[in-house]
C-alpha cells in the first residue's frame, strides 16, 4: 500500500497551485493591460516632409519633438494648432503678462521664426485642430506632413485627420512625443496616466462607434 502524503504535503501542493494561478492571472492582466495601451498609439515610419505639426495635446513633449525634426532635417517647417485664448489668458496679457507660447518656445529650442507656423484651431479639440490643420495644409499646397501628438492621442488623431483630409490629402506621419508621460507598456501604474488611458479608450471607442466604416 501507497502511503497518503501528510496533510502539510497537500497543503503546500495546494498553496502552491494558488500561487501559480494568480502569477499567471497576473501576467495576463498586464498582456491585456498592454494591448489596451497599444489601442491607442500608432507610430508612422519617418521621412522627410514639408513640415511638422504639433495638436494641442502635445504641449511641451511636442516643443522639444519639433526642435529634434528640425535638427534631423526631417522638415525645414515647424508649427502648432493653437486655441483659442481663455479668458485667463487674455487678462494675464491685459496685466503685462504673457504665456509662453509654442512659437517662442520653438525659437527658444533654434528655429529660426520664419520657419515657424502658428494655426488657429478654434476650441483646440481633436475635430478643430483636425479641420484647421486639413484647411491650412490645402492653402499651402502641403504634400507630406508630420503630425507630433501625444501617443494616448495618436490613433484618434489619425482617425480624424483621415476624415478632414479625405482621399485627396497630403501624406500624413503621425509621430509621437518621446518625451510625454503616457507609455503603452505600463500606463496603468500612474494614477495620472492610468486616468487618461481610460478617457482616451472610450473616446477611441466612441470614434469606432461613430465611423464604423473608416
Amino acid at each position: 500500500m501507497i502511503p497518503k502524503p501528510p496533510r502539510r504535503r497537500w497543503l503546500k501542493i495546494l498553496l502552491l497551485v494558488v500561487f501559480v494561478a494568480a502569477v499567471g492571472a497576473f501576467l495576463q492582466r498586464e498582456v491585456f493591460l498592454r494591448s489596451l495601451g497599444n489601442l491607442l498609439v500608432v507610430e508612422d515610419p519617418l521621412r522627410p516632409a514639408d513640415v511638422a505639426i504639433m495638436t494641442t495635446e502635445a504641449e511641451h513633449d511636442g516643443e522639444v519633438e519639433l526642435a529634434d525634426l528640425l535638427a534631423q532635417q526631417m522638415t525645414s517647417r515647424v508649427g502648432a494648432l493653437i486655441p483659442a485664448t481663455s479668458p485667463a489668458s487674455r487678462e494675464l496679457v491685459r496685466r503685462g503678462v504673457t504665456p509662453d507660447s509654442p512659437g517662442r518656445i520653438l525659437v527658444a529650442l533654434g528655429a529660426r521664426p520664419n520657419t515657424v507656423v502658428l494655426i488657429p484651431a478654434g476650441e483646440g479639440g481633436t475635430t478643430d485642430g483636425t479641420e484647421a490643420l486639413a484647411k491650412w495644409c490645402r492653402r499651402q499646397g502641403i504634400h507630406r506632413v508630420i503630425v507630433v501628438t501625444a501617443p494616448d492621442h495618436a490613433r484618434r488623431v489619425k482617425r480624424a485627420l483621415q476624415r478632414a483630409f479625405g482621399r485627396n490629402g497630403p501624406e500624413v506621419l503621425i509621430h509621437t512625443a518621446r518625451y510625454a508621460e503616457f507609455r503603452p507598456v505600463d500606463w496603468w501604474r500612474n494614477r495620472r496616466t492610468l486616468r487618461t488611458g481610460i478617457v482616451e479608450l472610450e473616446k477611441l471607442l466612441f470614434d469606432y462607434a461613430q465611423h464604423p466604416l473608416q
